[in-house]
This record gives structure tokens, sequence and C-alpha cells, in this order.
């Protein structure tokens, strides 16, 4: 079987896509449902789990690659919902610039001391496990599923893991940049 797990925040653009009341269901309950694509057919079916703080997809292992191909359709949505929230975090009406990153380290290898050179930097937590990000200037992250943060680039900071873990621990970390201060050298940043 294949495990999905999806952040709560999440639950609204997923019930568009999972013909059941996910959002109605409590901690602990199970429900057998189906998943669907953009235009209504069926991609497989599945048991959706409700978990404390996120719902957990389990689907038919062979069906795997087409569930997160079409979870990365409903994604889109998703990223169009980053773009307002950032363009509303920078309060100008100008041209900006985005470019995204996964992070994905062992409880060993989280990221020591760092800072971005663009204007804007953030992430958003998609398995963050027991941990959080410090700024050296003494400003603290609870790093928890489906959380995003964003702030000014300069400002130095590191990931403190409270509490050992098993596995890898995810995030998408994102820069962004006003048109002015688009680096002529480089192609890894798209407008938004």
């Amino acid at each position: 079987m294949g495990r999905i797990k999806i952040n709560l925040e999440s639950i609204t653009i997923l019930e568009r896509h999972i013909p059941s009341d996910i959002s109605g269901m409590k901690i602990g309950q199970v429900r057998y449902s189906v998943l669907i694509n953009k235009l209504g057919n069926l991609v497989d079916d599945l048991l959706v789990y409700r978990l404390k703080e996120s719902i957990l997809l389990v689907v038919n292992a062979s069906r795997l690659k087409e569930v997160l191909r079409n979870l990365l359709e409903i994604s889109g949505l998703l990223f169009k919902e980053l773009k307002n929230i950032i363009k509303e975090y920078h309060k100008k009406d100008e041209p900006l610039w985005f470019q995204c990153w996964l992070n994905y380290h062992s409880d060993n290898q989280v990221l020591d001391w760092h800072d971005h050179q663009w204007l804007w930097h953030g992430y958003i937590s998609i398995d963050p496990k027991e941990t959080k990000t410090i700024f050296e200037n003494g400003f603290e992250v609870k790093n928890e599923i489906g959380n995003i943060y964003i702030g000014p680039c300069n400002i130095k900071h590191k990931v403190v893991v409270n509490k050992p873990y098993f596995g890898h621990r995810i995030t998408l970390g994102f820069d962004v940049i006003s048109v002015p201060d688009y680096p002529i050298n480089t192609t890894s940043f798209m407008p938004i």
C-alpha cells in the first residue's frame, strides 16, 4: 500500500477530489472513498485516515504514481494560494520572482546557521518532525505540518531538532525577489 500524508490546511481542496466529508472526520476515524481527477474521472479508491495534525491517504501501491500525479495537479491550486500569500505579505504592486526547493533531511542533517540573499525567504512545513527554526534575533517558529513561514532573507536562522526522529524532515523552501533585483545570470526564478 502507498501512504501519502496531507496537511489539514489542504482539506478544502482535497474534498473537491475526494467526495467525502473529510473536514467532518474526527481524529482516528477512517473512511473508504475515491480520488477523482479534475475531469471527474475515477483515479483510484483509497482509505482516508484523520490523524491529529494531518490526513493520511492509503492507496493501492500499483496506482501510487497515478495518484501522486493527480495530487500534484491539485497542488497547482496550492501554488496559486501561496502566490496570493506572498503578494499580500509584500504589500507592493510590482512584479515578483520566485524560486523553490525541497529540504529532505534526517535528524543529523538539518540546516545549520544560514541566510538568503534575496528579498523574502520562506518555507512550507510538509513533514517537519519535532523541530523548530530559530533566528539570530530571538524569533522562533514551531514547525508544524502545513505551516507557512515568510520573512526577510537577511536574518540568519537554523533548524533545531527537539526530539530525534526516524525518516526525513521535509519542507519546501522558497525565495522571492522583485524585478529590479532579478539576477541576469540565473534561470532558477520564475515570475509569480
